[in-house]
């Protein structure tokens, strides 16, 4: 009882690509077994009451919730993410792969700056949510990160923004680093 599936189209604007199966759709919902690939080009995150619908959403997977919790993203990215679950009871819904901010706004929940025109990737892994690449802009400034974020794709519960690693926040005006080579671990208070 397996449905293969490969669809091309458009959502919110976006060229979108879905491909993979669904298998024991005989199942009820949460039991059937998936393994697809998504990817998107320029996809505008949802805003406002869509935004709220599917944070409320009890099928929404806790990946995707974290993300929206902990970065608090706005504007468009490329996403090529990769949804597993195991066909049968008590299977968690995994979320792999990676979005690539295009320019975006964001935050880091537990990162004390807002920043704009986020750049670089932030990769789903079994390990948690890896920052590769990251470069943003606050205050006139610029902003670069690589860095690690632990048990966010497990659960919503208190976690350790772990092994960030700012190579240096830079004053427009000046030119100046104002922080270079400073590893930070910051512990968030939650992510519920």
């Amino acid at each position: 009882n397996r449905i293969d599936i490969e669809l091309e189209g458009r959502l919110s604007g976006a060229d979108c690509r879905i491909e993979g199966y669904i298998d024991g759709v005989n199942l009820p919902g949460a039991q059937m077994g998936v393994d697809l690939r998504v990817q998107c080009d320029a996809l505008a995150v949802p805003e406002g009451a869509v935004r709220a619908a599917l944070l409320g959403d009890p099928g929404t997977p806790l990946g995707l919730k974290g993300f929206f919790k902990e970065f608090d993203p706005y504007g468009v990215l490329n996403m090529d993410v990769q949804l597993v679950r195991l066909t049968g009871r008590d299977q968690r819904l995994q979320i792999l792969g990676s979005f690539e901010p295009l320019g975006m706004r964001m935050r880091i929940d537990s990162f004390p700056l807002p920043m704009d025109d986020a750049r670089g990737r932030i990769r789903f892994t079994p390990e948690g949510i890896r920052i590769e690449g990251g470069v943003a802009r606050h205050a006139g400034g610029k902003i670069f990160f690589d860095g690690r974020l632990s048990d966010v794709l497990d659960r919503f519960a208190d976690f350790k923004l772990v092994t960030i690693h700012y190579a240096g926040v830079t004053d427009s005006s000046s030119g100046n680093l104002t922080k270079y080579g400073e590893v930070v671990e910051h512990t968030a208070a939650s992510v519920t």
